[in-house]
């Protein structure tokens, strides 16, 4: 995704003016940093909090522990590795490069803590989509198909696409050297450091553009396919008595999983937002953009929008749902909900 964070003369050009006037969009300004730092950073503790209770929920109570929820697990630890390396690079790297010269930039690529980050970032973010896709995949297998035998053993397969195929490609960003602080490039962290060459595009669009499209066509294919199933299966007396024959109350439990696509592709809607003001208008158009403040709140936004999926899901999965509140509520107040 492309976010500008310089200091933009609205006239287009560059300026590293800090005379605050409104012909300048202070996206660099030490307010705007500090407020990032604050709002997206307190996203990115909530959603670990978050994921590691879902984990929790499945380490601790044994009815919960559905193949549909081992996918969710999954998901959670990819949302815990992204909310933790998007809050390291808030703290550690987003002041000392978002106001940095072209030389630093470049030097950028070279910083431990820097390439460190933007690896875990890459690795959690791509997971992260790969086991959202996984569930969609999961919940149309069980429900259209009917076959969940073959879903439990699509899980072994997701562990390795889903885990594997993240490693492979941070593997060959770091051997390239593509990693570093792209000053119009996520909010606050070290992602894939700016270059104009084919490589470096490239490099960028398997880091992050690539699995954003994957995503919305598994949702256009899968999940909005799925709803209307559902919908047309309530109205089927023969549908319904076979949908009630799954387990107990773990029909109502895993049929919220198609959900997750959805929620996944609207916390990210800004950054699409961001991406197509970027790579598909004009120059002129582009420049506007960047100009107006509703840049300002698309940074923001998308900022915390990447960073929450864990939250989200914690408060679908555990707060609204009452087999789990009830279990949590039980273990660590020792009453109910």
């Amino acid at each position: 995704m492309t976010l500008s964070v310089y200091y933009l003369n609205c006239s287009g050009n560059q300026s590293e003016s800090h005379d605050g006037s409104s012909d300048h969009l202070i996206l660099a300004s030490p307010s705007f940093v500090q407020a990032v730092q604050v709002c997206v950073g307190i996203t990115c503790v909530l959603s670990a909090l978050g994921a590691a209770l879902i984990i929790f929920s499945f380490a601790a109570f044994k009815e919960l522990r559905t193949a549909a929820r081992q996918v969710l697990l999954n998901l959670s630890v990819a949302d815990i590795i992204v909310a933790g390396s998007h809050l390291t690079g808030l703290f550690l790297n987003y002041e000392r490069y978002v106001r940095a010269d072209q030389q630093a930039l470049e030097a950028s690529s070279r910083d431990p803590r820097c390439v460190s980050q933007a690896a875990f970032t890459v690795f959690g973010t791509i997971a992260s989509f790969l086991w959202t896709m996984a569930i969609a995949v999961y919940m149309f297998c069980v429900i259209v198909f009917k076959k969940s035998k073959l879903a439990r053993r699509l899980v072994v397969v997701f562990y390795l696409v889903c885990w594997g195929l993240p490693a492979v490609i941070v593997l060959y960003l770091a051997l390239e050297w593509k990693f570093g602080f792209h000053p119009s490039a996520t909010i606050g962290w070290c992602y894939v450091a700016p270059n104009s060459t084919i490589a470096q595009v490239v490099a960028e669009v398997i880091g992050y553009d690539l699995w954003s499209y994957l995503l919305i066509a598994v949702l256009l294919l899968l999940c909005v396919p799925l709803f209307f199933y559902l919908r047309c299966a309530a109205q089927r007396p023969e549908q319904e008595r076979w949908l009630l024959s799954l387990p107990g109350r773990t029909l109502y439990l895993d049929l919220k999983f198609i959900l997750i696509p959805v929620i996944f592709v609207l916390l990210r809607v800004w950054s699409f937002i961001a991406v197509f003001a970027t790579f598909y208008t004009s120059d002129e158009q582009k420049l506007s953009f960047e100009c107006s403040r509703f840049n300002l709140a698309t940074v923001m936004l998308a900022g915390i929008g990447n960073s929450a999926q864990g939250l989200a899901n914690f408060i679908l999965f555990c707060c609204f749902t009452k087999l789990v509140r009830e279990k949590l509520f039980g273990f660590f107040c020792g009453c109910s909900a």
